[in-house]
């Protein structure tokens, strides 16, 4: 019975992640990461946020619905307004080391990655946002570990460091969800001319 449900769970997720597609990109500590979306099984429009991770070069939040992306965009925003504000008055007080958690809610996400093969999360809660600064240097992000819905054994731990306001501003303007789904669009019609 394990075995069934294994690959039934294996089935659902691959054939989600085949559907994925790069729609936008974003700069993270000065690196630009992808962000990918696609239509899952449900009609629901997911996307993946590509973010850092320790053991895997390839570690994806997953935002699952066009409501959840809203309020994890409006979240987003609200916490570069935080940044904006805290580091001026960081800078103004001459404070070089302090860690602050923004009181941000955004909406449950999952955290996927690549190891031997494409891995899902457990939890569901994985932004909790955080104001630092270090050595005079402000900035703002996220970190976790992530643990395998079915073995507690296979983990990942990654984070999100945005450096400054204008990489925040990256993201927001990435999950521009009538951008994503203006995207998704051109390549159904692509795909519809070679019948």
């Amino acid at each position: 019975m394990k075995k069934i449900l294994l690959l039934i769970a294996f089935t659902l997720l691959t054939t989600s992640m085949y559907a994925e597609k790069i729609v936008a990109t974003y700069t993270l500590s000065g690196t630009r990461r992808n962000v990918e979306a696609g239509i899952d099984s449900n009609g629901a429009l997911n996307v993946f946020i590509q973010v850092v991770g320790e053991d895997s070069d390839y570690v994806m939040i997953r935002v699952e619905g066009e409501e959840n992306i809203k309020r994890f965009r409006s979240q987003l925003a609200y916490c570069k307004e935080k940044f904006i504000e805290w580091e001026q008055v960081a800078k103004r007080n001459k404070v070089y080391d302090f860690k602050k958690e923004i009181d941000a809610r955004f909406p449950n996400v999952e955290v996927w990655w690549v190891g031997l093969e494409w891995y899902s999360s457990n939890k569901k809660n994985f932004i909790k946002p955080l104001f630092l600064v270090n050595d005079g240097d402000a900035s703002f992000g996220t970190y976790g570990t992530a643990v395998h819905w079915a073995n507690d054994y296979i983990f990942q731990e990654f984070y999100i460091l945005f450096e400054t306001a204008n990489e925040i501003q990256s993201l927001i303007d990435a999950l521009n969800i009538s951008k994503i789904k203006a995207s998704l669009n051109r390549d159904m019609e692509t795909d519809a001319l070679f019948q």
